[in-house]
């Protein structure tokens, strides 16, 4: 079972946002849910607050950076975050080792979206299928991507959401929309990881899943969100040790109308 291109997930929450307002699950505080019961209608609206993610408290374990993986980033927070992800999770497998290689600055055809990619991965999407919203997204073959757990990817886009979403919207958004058997995509992975952080005026929520569909392969989604403005999200589908180093140099080189996100 696959899960959908970014392109329809952005379709359903453009959907539900119309639909006006949207309602929320509850601010808990606990972790962002993957998985949506579509047979729950809740009836009080929250905006979700993505400093409310579990294991954002004052909890600070050390990091070992030895065997991570993980390089140095000019995000601190950001190093420190997957290397903690690293020793949380099943460890991807390491074929290619541990580097991607050299990395070369792409963006989606408005210039608005941009990210370093890997070089070796020359399948370059700049706009999404179906969709005028910004999308820029790598991977060594996109068609691989979206038809198997194989290949890895990233993509990096708006989402159609606002900063005030209820947080139905965020789940909705996350869970995906449902595929010919009625299961949501992200059903087949395993949710590991999840953590908040803050770069300048953007809020950051990295949800990871963990051996989709009974593979070692990984999947994570990263919402970042503005004070003001749309909210933006990068997707990855990690096969490799290597691709997750990939992902932490994607999202320490993230840039929003040619400046640094």
């Amino acid at each position: 079972m696959r899960r959908p291109h970014p392109a329809r997930l952005w379709a359903v929450a453009l959907v539900l946002l119309a639909a006006g307002g949207l309602t929320a699950c509850g601010d808990d505080g606990n972790s962002m849910p993957v998985v949506v019961d579509e047979t729950t209608t809740s009836t009080t609206a929250e905006v979700f607050d993505p400093g409310a993610a579990e294991g954002t408290g004052d909890e600070d374990p050390e990091a070992d950076d030895e065997g991570s993986g993980i390089i140095d980033l000019a995000d601190d927070e950001l190093s420190t975050i997957l290397n903690e992800l690293v020793q949380q999770t099943t460890p991807l497998p390491g074929g290619g080792g541990d580097d991607p290689g050299p990395t070369t600055p792409i963006e989606d055809a408005t210039g608005t979206l941009g990210f370093d990619a890997p070089e070796a991965w020359g399948d370059v999407l700049e706009e999404g299928e179906g969709r005028d919203a910004p999308y820029v997204g790598a991977s060594p073959d996109f068609q691989a991507f979206e038809d198997t757990w194989d290949a890895p990817a990233i993509a990096y886009y708006e989402t159609g959401l606002q900063e005030d979403a209820s947080r139905a919207a965020y789940e909705q958004f996350v869970g995906g929309t449902a595929d010919e058997t009625g299961n949501l995509v992200l059903d087949v992975c395993e949710e590991a990881f999840d953590r908040t952080w803050s770069r300048g005026e953007l809020d950051l929520t990295l949800a990871y899943f963990d051996d989709c569909d009974d593979t070692t392969t990984d999947f994570a989604i990263t919402w970042v969100v503005p004070e003001d403005g749309p909210v933006l999200a990068v997707d990855a589908q990690l096969v490799t040790q290597a691709d997750l180093v990939a992902l932490s140099l994607a999202l320490d080189s993230l840039t929003f109308e040619g400046e640094p996100a």
